[in-house]
């Protein structure tokens, strides 16, 4: 396998560097999920491995080097790991000492859950094409796609903001609730 990007120069003065891309690409491979700026500087902070702008500089390296991806969920950057990250990752994999492995493993465990919930609950807006209005989208996505999705139109942004926040808080209550209903039989409703 030919020199990867992660050693563009050949130069060992940028070890620490090399191994905060590496537990970044660990931990979107082992997570099986795209991961938020503030998650992956959560766990990396939290552990005392780098400092904000390490990580930051990390990330942006290898976005750079499309070791991976970027995409815009709502107000966040969701990162997931691209083929070559993975092939990197496995032939550099061995340098991540193991205790942030472990270290790794049991942050993903802990917050597996918790990242998905946060993913798969969604609420976006925008305004309307004449900028009267705004469009408000709130959706549960399953596995990358909709399972259910809700659109409704708000006066301004303080009552899209008010329905964005009162479906991430409420949702599965409001998703029971609208099934519910709809699954109702015409004799019920009556």
């Amino acid at each position: 396998m030919e020199d990867l990007v992660m050693f563009p120069d050949k130069s060992r003065k940028d070890e620490s560097l090399i191994l905060y891309k590496l537990i970044v690409l660990y931990m979107l491979d082992t997570i099986e999920i795209s991961l938020s700026n503030s998650q992956i500087s959560d766990f990396m902070l939290s552990n005392d491995i780098a400092s904000y702008f390490a990580v930051q500089q990390s990330i942006n390296e290898m976005l750079e080097n499309k070791l991976i991806i970027e995409e815009k969920v709502l107000h966040s950057t969701l990162f997931s790991i691209t083929e070559e990250g993975e092939n990197t990752l496995t032939y550099y994999k061995n340098i991540i000492p193991d205790d942030i492995i472990e270290a790794a493993n049991i942050y993903i465990n802990d917050n597996k859950l918790k990242i998905r919930q946060q993913l798969s609950v969604v609420a976006t807006y925008e305004p309307t094409i004449d900028k009267k209005a705004f469009n408000v989208e709130c959706t549960i996505k399953e596995k990358d796609k909709d399972i259910f999705r809700l659109m409704i139109q708000a006066p301004d942004t303080q009552i899209a903001d008010r329905i964005c926040d009162n479906w991430k808080k409420n949702h599965d209550h409001l998703y029971s609730h609208i099934m519910m209903e709809l699954l109702k039989s015409s004799s019920e409703n009556k």
